[in-house]
């Protein structure tokens, strides 16, 4: 469809005989080309249903050329599209300014069997609250389609998660004791549904994808900041590397700040010395610091082992100082593994702490310690945190790490008995 739009502007012209320009009103016209579109090229992708006094269904096409998603308008008809002005430009602009205006107001329409439709968002899911919480208001699950990144939280959920939506509001309402929600969240299908006809029209990541991308996008500022740029093979090393709790948080929806900024400058520092050797890691770096972890935890007895730097530089030809960029990628290295609680390079010696479960040989030394039976660590089965505790023989545990603040179960890693167990069996092995 061409349309010819008459358009006013401003120009500054110098009239005869003068020196200083002055503002004169100008007009012009515009041909805008509406794209029509066809079954083949304008898909039907998306169909929101939404029963709340009225049964109501949006449909949402896909333009596979543009890869933009299009609902039917409700302010426009082909009529208006000829005779009434589209958009909003104020006066006192030029040209240019005024051209911009117009090709934005009709850049995202297009035209299907002789409807207007306009550019609109996928349609996501989101769990809202009302009220004070304990029914006073109450905890549902709606479908939102006009949200920015923002929006995109632990609450928002892509059009295919329907059922994790109905979970995460079923946790959110029993939590704040909105009981009485309990019923219409299950039923939620009723009033609010999103029927997926193209799986591929869904861009929307999952939410622990763009909790990664948060994190992702923090490091790379921090890299800019302080070496210029951001080698995605750095990237790459920070992530799989150096970043220790990536398997707690892969799975869960509330991963918060993402990374600690203790996390954060160890990972800044490692990628300052990859920068100055290039893209590859020296295989002796990982060798050496695979052997200070691999034989301090066998050995140890107290959970305490120290390297000295003449034995390394013999064993591995290696001269470590406290400034030399190998140490400190070993160190980075060293402080990323869960098996290792804290380094220390002291003169001509290398201590390293290490967490007592992971040393086979320990020996308890007090009365305490002899109580303890180990340190095992939990899977939260809503979130995937992971914590340690300390079971006790006399059958109690005592919390390491600080637990999540889920509502539900943990469950033993690697079938070590569970919390539940342990207290019904008395510390019974």
């Amino acid at each position: 469809m061409n349309l010819k739009i008459n358009y006013e502007y401003w120009e500054d012209v110098i009239p005869p005989r003068c020196r200083k320009p002055r503002p004169e009103k100008r007009s012009d016209t515009l041909e805008i080309e509406i794209p029509e579109m066809e079954d083949s090229n304008f898909p039907l992708a998306f169909v929101v249903t939404k029963n709340v006094e009225e049964l109501e269904r949006t449909e949402i096409r896909l333009d596979v050329t543009a890869k933009q998603l299009y609902s039917k308008s409700n302010r426009w008809t082909s009529n208006d599209l000829a005779t009434r002005k589209i958009g909003w430009w104020p006066n006192g602009l030029s040209q240019a300014d005024v051209v911009d205006a117009i090709c934005s107001a009709y850049r995202p329409i297009r035209l299907y069997n002789g409807e207007v439709w306009e550019a609109c968002n996928e349609p996501i899911y989101e769990v809202c609250t009302f009220g004070l919480g304990n029914n006073h208001g109450g905890t549902a699950v709606m479908i939102r389609d006009h949200y920015s990144d923002d929006h995109l939280n632990a609450w928002a959920f892509r059009a295919d998660e329907y059922n994790e939506a109905v979970e995460k509001a079923l946790e959110v309402a029993e939590n704040r004791g909105d009981t009485e929600s309990i019923e219409s969240i299950k039923t939620t299908k009723e009033i609010y549904f999103i029927e997926v006809l193209m799986p591929e029209a869904i861009t929307v990541p999952y939410a622990y994808e763009r909790d990664i991308l948060i994190l992702r996008e923090k490091i790379a500022k921090e890299i800019e900041n302080r070496l210029g740029e951001t080698p995605q093979t750095l990237l790459d090393y920070v992530f799989y590397k150096l970043w220790p709790n990536r398997k707690q948080y892969k799975y869960s929806r509330q991963i918060g700040e993402a990374v600690s900024k203790t996390i954060l400058d160890l990972a800044v520092d490692a990628i300052g010395i990859m920068q100055e050797w290039g893209t590859q890691e020296p295989e002796i770096i990982d060798t050496v610091t695979n052997y200070l972890i691999n034989n301090g935890t066998e050995n140890t007895s107290s959970g305490n082992w120290c390297f000295y730097v003449d034995e390394l530089a013999e064993k591995f030809g290696i001269i470590l100082t406290p400034e030399s960029k190998e140490w400190q990628l070993i160190n980075s290295r060293l402080n990323a593994n869960w098996a290792v609680a804290d380094v220390t390079f002291d003169g001509d010696c290398i201590d390293i702490c290490y967490y007592l479960e992971y040393c086979p040989s320990y020996e308890p030394t007090t009365e305490e310690e002899a109580e303890e039976l180990g340190i095992f660590e939990q899977e939260c089965n809503n979130c995937g945190a992971r914590f340690k505790v300390r079971y006790m023989r006399d059958g109690t545990y005592i919390y390491i790490d600080e637990p999540c603040e889920c509502d539900s179960d943990f469950s033993p890693v690697e079938g070590n008995p569970s919390m539940s167990e342990w207290l019904a069996h008395k510390g019974k092995e």
